[in-house]
């Protein structure tokens, strides 16, 4: 896999695009970026966000309490 976009990445992950990036300016899943400064979601940042989203559905966790 060579790297997803924002909105690959947020249709393979459940995760909307405007949360991708917000995860990603609070440093919670922070992608790759192309020479043209484009978000490439590889296989360990699809794994975090799925490790996100298991987090919030199981104890409830809100991402912004992780970013602190």
């Amino acid at each position: 896999m060579n790297g997803l976009t924002v909105t690959q990445a947020a249709a393979r992950s459940g995760w909307s695009a405007r949360m991708l990036r917000y995860l990603d300016e609070h440093g919670l899943v922070v992608p790759a970026r192309s020479s043209g400064g484009y978000r490439l979601y590889g296989l360990a940042e699809l794994n975090r966000l799925a490790g996100l989203r298991d987090l919030r559905a199981r104890f409830g966790v809100d991402p912004a309490q992780l970013a602190f």
